[in-house]
């Protein structure tokens, strides 16, 4: 009896440790469970709350580029607005804007030029008095255009800033030659370019519009009108320029898959294609619809179209390229949405001396004297 209580006690310890092994077992089963649903279900939180950052990281991106798109058309207008008064009044008026506009891209261009001495020792910036110096012959050399004065104040104006750069480093023992090519470069790029646009506007011969095309597009006859031709002369390139570019963005949005060049990775080569097209149909329509310089002169329009859109791709590129090396996004930021003047105006400054070119040539070829093409008389307003 004693063995068998010893035996029946024994056991029943025995079972109720066994019994409480299988309960701990259980009991462990259920907590690594129940953990492992709360592991679950904090990720599942964390990534409903990853999601919900993502959408809202969207968001304000999109946010971001409707006000961006917002800005930039509206100061697009704004400055359409003003280019319109500007070229429409011509003269005086177009030639101070021009000399403004002249002094603000040296001033652009100097800022891409330090940064570029920043990053590169071996680039030197030019001094800060021939810096300033250089902005001054910017104005004259292109207010001086509009009174007549065609050669010489361009060559003037370098030889007056070498000078000055001898005699600020007099005391050195030598002159980096960095430093005479930006101030040649610079003079050249954003007083003599700009210049040409002044001589354009200035075209005395008279040019008339007879909207031949126009009047049968609407079954309406409509009198001719006569105007300069320099206003027309300036403002069938412009709109060129502007064609080409809508016509190179819609295309390269849609069709661009090849790139163009390094210098400027978003240009595409379907892009550039859209772009030419725009480019040459622009100035065939204009001379159909408005009569000017006529519709037999089509064959001209088509090279007006070729060489005004070859130049401002290049005029781009060069802009592009100097702001790679400078590292920079922008020249400025005085135009909010489009950066700096110089950012607007490169695909222009090269685009300048070819239109002249084109329309001193086509007027000679067309048995126009010479004297003609020059600017007018130096008035202040005319």
């Amino acid at each position: 009896m004693p063995s068998s209580g010893m035996g029946i006690l024994f056991h029943t310890r025995a079972n109720r440790r066994q019994a409480g092994g299988r309960r701990k077992h259980h009991v462990v089963r259920t907590a690594s469970g129940d953990a492992g649903h709360a592991s679950d279900a904090e990720g599942m939180e964390d990534d409903e709350d990853s999601d919900d950052e993502a959408e809202d990281e969207a968001e304000v991106i999109v946010k971001k580029k409707s006000s961006g798109f917002v800005t930039r058309a509206t100061f697009g207008l704004i400055l359409g607005a003003i280019g319109v008064l500007v070229v429409g009044a011509g003269g005086f008026w177009f030639a101070s804007a021009m000399s403004l506009v002249s002094y603000q891209l040296i001033s652009e261009y100097y800022v891409l030029v330090r940064s570029m001495s920043k990053l590169r020792g071996s680039l030197k910036a030019p001094p800060l008095p021939l810096r300033n110096t250089s902005a001054l012959c910017c104005l004259c050399i292109v207010f001086g255009t509009q009174f007549g004065i065609r050669t010489g104040l361009f060559e003037l104006s370098t030889f007056a800033l070498l000078c000055m750069l001898v005699v600020l480093r007099r005391e050195r023992k030598r002159i980096r030659f960095t430093q005479i090519s930006t101030l040649v470069f610079g003079l050249f790029y954003c007083g003599y370019l700009p210049s040409f646009w002044v001589r354009v506007r200035a075209i005395g011969v008279p040019a008339v519009m007879t909207f031949e095309g126009l009047s049968a597009l609407i079954s309406r006859s409509l009198p001719s009108v006569t105007v300069d031709a320099g206003l027309l002369c300036t403002v069938l390139p412009i709109l060129c320029i502007v064609a080409a570019d809508t016509f190179a963005y819609l295309g390269g949005r849609t069709f661009g898959k090849t790139p163009l060049t390094a210098i400027s990775p978003n240009k595409t080569v379907e892009g550039l294609m859209c772009g030419g097209v725009g480019a040459i149909v622009t100035p065939v329509l204009f001379s159909y619809l408005v009569g000017w310089p006529g519709s037999s002169h089509w064959v001209g329009a088509v090279i007006l179209g070729v060489m005004t859109f070859l130049s401002s791709v290049f005029g781009d590129l060069i802009e592009s390229s100097m702001k790679r090396e400078a590292d920079m996004k922008d020249s400025g930021t005085l135009i909010p949405g489009h950066g700096g003047l110089l950012d607007r105006f490169d695909s222009y400054l090269l685009t300048s001396v070819v239109v002249y070119f084109f329309w001193f040539w086509f007027y000679y070829v067309n048995g126009t004297p010479l004297a003609l093409l020059r600017p007018m008389s130096p008035s202040l307003v005319y």
